[in-house]
Parts: structure tokens; sequence; C-alpha cells
């Protein structure tokens, strides 16, 4: 794959440990085109509150990818968890999202899923939003949602395949870096 002349750095968000492998798939992908992945699991313990140091992180991202599956996440104590608490502030901050949302997220393993119907009623209102915002296909053709886009990943066949995740980023992300008029992150000081 030939690299591109601008390289980006791209934020990857999901719940950790139901999604190490397809966070590794993305992270792979986003090297392969010479951008830089951000994802905390890159950096020490930081110091300073969790939160601030996560926003400022996504500051200095030029995308931000959100990988939704089974899980809810971490429940921050104001009640929402820290993967969509690092959405809404991407969003907030005008960084491009792309959504990944497991199109069968009844096909997710038991222990790569919420176990108790509090946490799935919380995973079902943070996907809501998203869920008529495109009409689902594999690749391609999704339409714009916010300033990116939302697309439902797919496997192969029944078995899921997280380098299918990867090639859906990639594909994605390529195409909203091409567009005319496209993301250019504006490089001055943040705050």
């Amino acid at each position: 794959m030939a690299l591109q002349a601008k390289r980006y750095q791209v934020f990857i968000s999901s719940t950790f440990e139901d999604l190490k492998e397809e966070r590794r798939a993305v992270q792979d992908v986003i090297i392969s085109t010479g951008d830089f992945p951000v994802q905390m699991e890159s950096f020490p313990a930081a110091d300073e509150d969790q939160f601030e140091f996560i926003k400022s992180l996504i500051d200095h991202c030029d995308y931000y990818v959100l990988i939704i599956a089974g899980r809810y996440g971490t429940v921050a104590e104001d009640g929402m968890s820290y993967t969509e608490k690092e959405y809404r502030y991407a969003v907030s901050k005008g960084v491009p999202v792309l959504v990944m949302i497991h199109n069968n997220r009844g096909s997710i393993a038991a222990d790569k899923s919420e176990k108790t119907e509090e946490s799935k009623e919380y995973l079902e209102h943070f996907i809501v939003p998203h869920r008529g915002s495109v009409k689902p296909t594999p690749l391609g053709g999704m339409g714009r949602w916010s300033v990116c886009g939302v697309d439902w990943w797919y496997g192969i066949a029944e078995a899921w395949q997280p380098h299918c995740l990867g090639l859906q980023v990639s594909h994605r992300l390529g195409y909203e870096i091409s567009l005319p008029g496209a993301w250019r992150r504006c490089w001055r000081a943040v705050p």
C-alpha cells in the first residue's frame, strides 16, 4: 500500500479487554498507511486525571475511530462510560468521528458481552443514535453522518475476523481523507 503525503493521528476508542484483537487490527492498518494510531494502551499511567489525559490526546488527533461491540465499558462517577465520554468529547471538539458498530451483537461471545440488564440498556442507548444514521452495508456508499460516518462491521461467513474491521476502517478513512474539503486539523496550540 502506498503511503500518503500527509500523516494523520487517529485515536482508537473502544472497550479494551473484549476488543484487543480488533484494536490491534485497526492499529496495524493505520500504521500500514503511514499514519499514527493513538490509543491508551500505548501510554504509561499518567499522574493527571485519566480523562483529562485522554482529552489532551484527542485534542491532537485528526480522526477518532469508535468501535462498539458487546460492552458499554467502565462507568465513571457521572454514570457514563469512559468510551462514551471520549466519543462525546471528540464530537464536541469537531474531530471527525468514524463509528464502527458490530453488525450482529447477538453472536458475540458471552464473555465479551454485557452481563447485566442495566449495562445492556446503557450499551443500547449509546448505539441508538447511530442506528438510523446510515443504511448498513458491508463497504462504501454509506453516506455521511456527523463529520465522518457510521459503518456496521462484518465478518466472513459466521466467524468474526478482526482483520475485516481493520480493512473497513482503512477503506473508510481513506475515503474520508480523499474527499475534497476533507478534515484538515488546524495546526494551532490546543488550550
